[in-house]
């Protein structure tokens, strides 16, 4: 997974974004992949 999140972490970048406690939170979740909605994120 790892991997799989520096990857994304560096496309952001890429494209100016800042790179925040809270979107890595939210990464997190995100790639864990134990949601069925985005209101359980």
């Amino acid at each position: 997974m790892t991997d799989q999140k520096e990857m994304i972490i560096s496309e952001l970048q890429k494209n100016g974004k800042r790179i925040t406690d809270q979107r890595r939170i939210l990464l997190d979740v995100i790639l864990e992949g134990k949601w069925s909605s985005c209101r359980e994120i």
